[in-house]
């Protein structure tokens, strides 16, 4: 993709604001070398940043427009590191504002990753995917062995308990911003996510006591306690024994019921646990 980016450009789509003249190459292609360097900066802007390396190879003369614009490199910064206005004071001292310097050593920082992620919506999966990007990591939507880091919004998706399984390093959304704040790569351990994080829990049954302690474990291990069980927002009823409005509420809306059991396990391992051996059923 870079290659062809760096060496043609479709006619159709750039004879409208060229003004001037161009080698045609043949009746699909032209010369990327003979457009206008406001043309060929606007071509450097729609490229990523590997691209644009490679961009920059082909030719002195395209190396010479590219490497020497600081305000296109500025642009890059502001397109490829969402962090960037964050840390101004900190990225200024360290590069004397040079935006081509800043665009490349973070695009270094997690050149040997393969970032995956679930329990985000798509927003928010955009945004890990763009920091991903900015880093110079390899973003994959799908999980497997390959995947260096697995950055989760909830706990007990397919792909968390993969990650479990095979010892994959799982990480809250902080990992990220937080390695480019600190300008280097922070180890994944420093930032296991919580137990149940992104679960939302409901009880039943229980005792004043036990639900007290509950909805304190919630709290410190990253779920959430409703009094109410709320349709597609609880993500577990945790009960005795199959009766009740609650219970019946639950499954008839496809959600978990589990026994209290469950989460003492959970704490117990102080990590995530299948609740397929804990499933309270009618």
């Amino acid at each position: 993709q870079s290659q062809s980016q760096s060496q043609t450009l479709s006619s159709t789509s750039t004879s409208h604001c060229l003004q001037g003249e161009y080698k045609i190459i043949n009746s699909n292609y032209i010369d990327i070398v003979s457009l206008p360097n406001d043309i060929i900066k606007l071509i450097a802007l729609k490229c990523d940043s590997k691209s644009l390396r490679s961009l920059c190879c082909t030719c002195s003369h395209l190396n010479k427009i590219i490497e020497e614009d600081d305000h296109l490199w500025r642009l890059l910064c502001e397109r490829d590191l969402p962090f960037l206005q964050t840390s101004e004071k900190i990225i200024n001292g360290t590069f004397e504002n040079s935006s081509k310097k800043i665009l490349t050593f973070y695009n270094q920082l997690l050149k040997h990753d393969r970032i995956c992620c679930t329990g985000f919506d798509m927003t928010r999966k955009q945004e890990q995917m763009k920091y991903c990007n900015g880093m110079g990591g390899s973003w994959q939507d799908h999980l497997d062995r390959s995947v260096t880091v697995l950055i989760v919004g909830m706990s007990g998706t397919d792909k968390y308990t993969f990650a479990q399984r095979e010892r994959i390093p799982i990480v809250t959304e902080n990992w990220i911003k937080e390695c480019f704040i600190a300008q280097k790569r922070l180890d994944p351990k420093d930032f296991s996510p919580p137990i149940f994080i992104g679960m939302k829990f409901c009880a039943t049954q229980l005792r004043p006591g036990v639900r007290t302690y509950i909805e304190d474990q919630c709290a410190i291990n990253g779920a959430v306690y409703t009094a109410d069980l709320r349709k597609d927002y609880n993500t577990h009823l945790i009960a005795v024994r199959p009766v009740g409005r609650k219970f019946e509420f639950a499954h008839r809306w496809n959600m978990k019921v589990v026994s209290v059991t469950w989460l003492f396990e959970c704490l117990r391992q102080q990590q995530y646990v299948l609740e397929r051996d804990y499933i309270i059923q009618p």
